[in-house]
């Protein structure tokens, strides 16, 4: 299964070699390690690590908090 990074990187990651970007690999256990890091893996969109907070809002509190 085709593993995906930044389309210039050329080097070896967990052992799969790429080149301009795409490695391959049929290894289970690699192929998670890329999902879990953020790598496209097959037809896979990548994983956000942290979801995005909308413009104007404050994670985890009231963005009108201490106003009056």
């Amino acid at each position: 299964m085709k593993v995906r990074t930044n389309s210039s990187f050329n080097g070896i990651i967990a052992g799969v070699a790429f080149k301009n970007g795409v490695g391959e690999t049929d290894d289970p256990r690699i192929l998670n390690y890329f999902r879990s890091r953020g790598y496209t893996v097959g037809d896979q969109q990548p994983v956000q690590s942290s979801p995005k907070v909308p413009e104007g809002k404050v994670k985890g509190g009231n963005a009108d908090a201490g106003k009056g």
